[in-house]
């Protein structure tokens, strides 16, 4: 039986900046089906949070 419930990386990036994130970077691995996301709420560098993403969310 297939669930479809979850997030798409799209989804859930429109659900974070719908709760007041102002700035997110994420990615989903191939390999599985994970996604992870880095979000803050005050204004970030698009730079700035994409580099931040790229040393803490796993390759």
């Amino acid at each position: 039986m297939a669930h479809k419930t979850g997030f798409t990386l799209k989804s859930l990036t429109q659900a974070l900046h719908q709760a007041g994130f102002s700035t997110s970077a994420g990615k989903r691995r191939a390999q599985g089906w994970d996604l992870w996301v880095l979000a803050t709420k005050g204004p970030m560098a698009e730079e700035a949070i994409r580099n931040l993403a790229g040393r803490v969310l796993p390759g």
